[in-house]
């Protein structure tokens, strides 16, 4: 606990220090280049609050950064990151939408747009990048499960049958295997779906005479 707080001391001193330059030449610049560092300050203030897990802070000074051109778009991406962890959706989806549309190969993106989606309620729009993902990368686990976890949600048992054999025959050995078949056992008996059991060997046979 100690070791915590000290940490957390010793970063908010830094950012105390870098707020005091920073202040100092915004009243005095001397030059291009003392504005521009201004903003690579900010850039660093915003760093270090989202790595105290302070994402309002961190937004706010990679806000100041995205006046740099040349720190423009890590500032941007930054930015679009302290938006998502802070769990602020609505202000996250268009930044991801921006930095997908300079990168649409980007499967980290698309990922991140998917997991977006999912959080803010737009499950359909999540389905449709996640089984692209899906598609893109058969060997990413992490897209199926992520792709099997919300058709679930939706209670499409139908598809989620689909994806679960899938996971079965591909990543046997998955650990979410057992937890899925829990899922799909119970959205079978709220349907009222009971599947077929074999008889065992040791039941007797009845004449039907």
């Amino acid at each position: 606990m100690k070791n915590t707080f000290k940490t957390g001391f010793l970063s908010l001193f830094t950012c105390t220090l870098l707020l005091s330059c920073a202040g100092n030449r915004i009243f005095s610049p001397q030059s291009q280049n003392d504005i521009i560092n201004i903003y690579h300050e900010y850039y660093n203030i915003a760093e270090v609050y989202f790595s105290l897990e302070k994402y309002d802070k961190s937004a706010e000074y990679y806000s100041k950064a995205l006046s740099s051109k040349d720190i423009y778009w890590q500032s941007y991406n930054g930015l679009a990151k302290s938006y998502v962890y802070n769990s602020k959706w609505n202000d996250a989806l268009p930044l991801y939408e921006t930095l997908l549309k300079r990168d649409p190969d980007n499967s980290s993106l698309k990922a991140s747009m998917a997991y977006i989606y999912a959080q803010s309620g737009k499950t359909s729009d999540a389905v449709k990048i996640y089984t692209q993902l899906y598609f893109e990368e058969p060997q990413n686990v992490t897209n199926l499960e992520n792709l099997l976890s919300i058709i679930l949600y939706e209670k499409n048992l139908e598809e989620g049958e689909k994806y679960f054999e899938i996971l079965k025959t591909e990543f046997s050995d998955n650990k979410k295997i057992d937890q899925f078949q829990k899922e799909i056992d119970q959205l079978k008996k709220d349907a009222g779906i009971v599947d077929s059991e074999p008889k065992s060997e040791s039941e007797p046979v009845t004449d039907s005479q």
